[in-house]
């Protein structure tokens, strides 16, 4: 269910509309949502809807009902930078809740939850190289080789 009725997210035709959702954009007086931070003049601001969401399939269906209709405007070039910086939001909410939890489980004793808060942000062990690392990594060592070989070719031996 969204945030709006349907017949007011498509077109006349039917078609999933993107720009026309919104105030700023279409400059339509039927535009149901706005871009700002928060409701205005009737206008729903879908931000709080998305960085408060669950998941992002939870903030499609919020927000538009459709999972098809959401993936049409995030596509869109315009939306981008709203995305990316909404997204970026609501991954610093979640990376936050997650360590709030883990903080209150390391102050009862959690020794796992501890290490998990002192470990955060560190580089993890990691194991065997890939093939594709190892190729690159081969690469990049016959360039180096390459250019200290042609380097050595214009320097004059010195005479002893």
């Amino acid at each position: 269910m969204s945030l709006v009725p349907k017949n007011r997210l498509r077109g006349p035709q039917g078609h999933y509309l993107t720009q026309g959702l919104f105030k700023e954009l279409y400059m339509n007086d039927d535009a149901p949502f706005t871009l700002r931070e928060d409701d205005r003049e009737g206008y729903i601001a879908i931000k709080p809807h998305f960085v408060n969401a669950a998941t992002e399939y939870d903030a499609a269906l919020t927000i538009l009902g459709s999972w098809e209709h959401w993936t049409r405007l995030k596509k869109t070039k315009w939306f981008a930078p709203y995305f990316d910086a909404w997204e970026a939001e609501r991954n610093l909410r979640e990376e936050t809740e997650a360590k709030k939890i883990l903080i209150e489980e390391a102050e009862n004793g959690n020794i796992t939850a501890a290490k998990a808060i002192y470990d955060n942000g560190k580089a993890s062990k990691r194991g065997r190289p890939s093939k594709a690392e190892k190729s690159k990594n081969l690469t990049k060592e016959q360039e180096i080789d390459e250019f200290l070989t042609q380097a050595m070719t214009k320097v004059t031996p010195i005479k002893a």
